[in-house]
């Protein structure tokens, strides 16, 4: 009998539909060729607007959210956009827009009404997010409401890889000589948020960084990375790794590695010898990128007498003549130029 009456119990308006903890849009838009999943019939379906107060009372643990524009004429401007959403739009019997209305104006009055029953059927624990805010604004907002990092708003999942295999069991660092330094010591609790990034340039004391973070037990590379799979652990550069990263449109470190500390980003481009040989400084060249995509990083700037600085570029056998032939923010390339 109590099993017979658990079955007779009202379902949860989400039951059946997955085991996900986010369901970020439930609404089902199917295109004039044929019926959509399970059924459904071509059109719009926007269970949040026909369906709200049962929604809301069948889930009251839930957390509700609602995503706004500007104004509602920003977002009618993005349904005008698409023909064939605002003809669903159209042709829809929505609540408070009847089959037949979708004019701008009508899609406006849509708009506001759903926002202004949205607020009545949640009340006060409604989260509303203005979603073409800035980036840095929106994702505190966020953060503070979910605990997760405010710089994933702005993170496209298409970008996400295949998971790395997991790394060795031990911390471990590489050197600009390419080996694997492992870390025997317990990690240094850092007061510092990582990824930790050095910004300087190269013969700027990047070196006497790297030592100092793997000596406090933190993994760090410098110049050289690990990659994705041991047996390239070492093998190539982290210049290269970001610069490909970056022009794929890859989150920087893809596949560079498990270090919490980045001390040289800088590599070579070409091969010795090359009329084309030249350098890559993403701390430079890609400075705006770097810190776009890691607004929270700790960010540490290595700093010598420029004068000595200069003097030992000019000495060292490979970097001069391709730093010389870069073409760099504040130093053109060309003999002489520097």
């Amino acid at each position: 009998l109590d099993d017979a009456r658990s079955r007779l119990k009202p379902r949860g308006a989400l039951d059946g539909c997955g085991t996900y903890e986010a369901y970020t849009q439930i609404g089902y838009f199917a295109g004039a060729g044929g019926a959509g999943a399970a059924g459904v019939p071509p059109g719009l379906h926007l269970p949040q607007s026909h369906l709200l107060e049962e929604i809301v009372s069948s889930l009251p643990e839930a957390t509700f959210v609602v995503t706004l524009r500007s104004s509602a004429a920003d977002w009618v401007a993005g349904i005008v956009a698409d023909a064939g959403m605002r003809e669903a739009f159209a042709r829809a019997d929505l609540r408070g827009m009847p089959a037949g209305a979708g004019s701008e104006e009508d899609l406006v009055g849509f708009y506001e009404r759903h926002l202004a029953a949205v607020r009545a059927a949640v009340g006060d624990g409604l989260i509303e997010i203005k979603t073409d805010g800035p980036e840095w604004a929106v994702g505190p907002i966020l953060s503070d409401a979910f605990g997760i990092h405010p710089v994933c708003w702005g993170y496209s999942v298409k970008h996400q890889r295949a998971p790395d295999p997991p790394p060795p069991p031990h911390v471990f660092s590489i050197g600009s000589d390419g080996m694997q330094y492992p870390i025997d010591r317990p990690s240094t609790a850092l007061k510092l948020q990582t990824p930790i990034i050095s910004l300087g340039l190269p013969l700027a004391g990047s070196a006497n960084l790297f030592n100092f973070f793997h000596c406090g037990g933190v993994g760090a590379s410098h110049y050289r990375c690990s990659g994705r799979f041991p047996q390239n652990y070492g093998r190539f550069l982290c210049g290269d790794c970001v610069r490909h990263n970056v022009a794929a449109g890859r989150p920087m470190f893809s596949s560079c590695g498990p270090f919490s500390a980045w001390t040289q980003l800088g590599s070579p481009l070409g091969a010795d010898g090359d009329a084309d040989a030249a350098v890559y400084l993403p701390q430079v060249q890609a400075l705006q990128h770097i810190h776009r995509e890691h607004p929270f990083a700790t960010f540490v700037l290595t700093i010598r007498d420029p004068d000595a600085w200069a003097a030992d570029v000019a000495r060292h056998p490979g970097l001069y003549g391709r730093i010389v032939a870069a073409d760099l923010p504040w130093l053109p390339p060309g003999p002489g130029a520097g």
